[in-house]
């Protein structure tokens, strides 16, 4: 699911004409549910071993991709089981890009690193 501030600026770009310069770095965050439309739900609180990842994307195909490994933090506290990930253009605060269901959702528990692999991380606008 995209946010509306993404498809306001793909609009806007591609019938508007209007400027917009994207972010170089984007930030991948965790979550145990939906984060919804403001990509704020369910969200994994900073702490006990996590925080949001820099990472980078690209387009292949249809889809939306990490171009690398993405390692999140060791947890030092069970967080819980880890169902979408979301994308924003800050560490912090920022603007939400979009969110996707994870393939195969797992258990962030204590002394788990979490890590996906170049091309794991997919979005997709859907028709």
């Amino acid at each position: 699911m995209f946010s509306s501030f993404t498809k306001q600026k793909l609009l806007g770009w591609f019938l508007c004409g209007a400027a917009y310069t994207p972010a170089t770095t984007y930030w991948v965050k965790l979550h145990t549910g939906n984060p919804g439309p403001a990509g704020t739900a369910n969200a994994i609180a900073s702490g006990s071993g996590y925080l949001p990842v820099s990472g980078t994307f690209t387009l292949s195909g249809d889809d939306a991709q990490n171009t690398s490994a993405i390692t999140f933090g060791a947890a030092t506290a069970a967080l819980g089981t880890v169902t979408y990930f979301s994308v924003w253009d800050a560490s912090s605060g920022g603007n939400f890009i979009g969110s996707a269901e994870l393939l195969a959702p797992f258990s962030y528990a204590v002394g788990i690193i979490p890590r996906f692999i170049a091309g794991a991380l997919k979005m997709r606008i859907n028709d």
